[in-house]
C-alpha cells in the first residue's frame, strides 16, 4: 500500500509540475503573439507615416517646380501674362499687377 501511495504522490507531482509548465507555455505564446500584433501595427503605423511624408515631399517638389517655371518665364518673356500659383486662384495676372502685390 504504501508504494502505491508513493506512485501516486509522485504522479501528482509530476501533474502538477506538467501543469506550470503547460501554463507557462500558454502564457507566453499568448504574449509572443500580443508583441507580434503590436511591433505589426508599429510597422503599419511606420509605412503610412512614409507614404504621407512622400505624398508632401512630392507636393513640395511640384511647387518648387512650378515656381520654378514661373520665374524663368518671367525672365525668359517679361512681357508676358504668367500663371499664378494655386494659392491665388490659378489666374492670369499681368506682371506689373503681380509685381504690386
Amino acid at each position: 500500500m504504501a508504494k502505491v501511495w508513493e506512485k501516486l504522490k509522485s504522479l501528482k507531482s509530476v501533474l502538477k509540475r506538467l501543469n506550470k509548465e503547460e501554463f507557462l507555455n500558454i502564457t507566453e505564446k499568448i504574449t509572443k503573439a500580443r508583441m507580434d500584433i503590436a511591433q505589426r501595427n508599429t510597422r503599419k503605423q511606420i509605412h503610412e507615416l512614409k507614404s504621407i511624408t512622400t505624398v508632401k515631399l512630392t507636393d513640395l517638389d511640384n511647387i518648387k517646380n512650378r515656381l520654378w517655371t514661373s520665374t524663368k518665364d518671367l525672365w525668359e518673356q517679361p512681357n508676358q501674362f504668367f500663371l499664378v500659383s494655386r494659392y491665388r486662384q490659378c489666374k492670369r495676372v499681368p506682371l506689373f499687377l503681380m509685381l504690386k502685390e
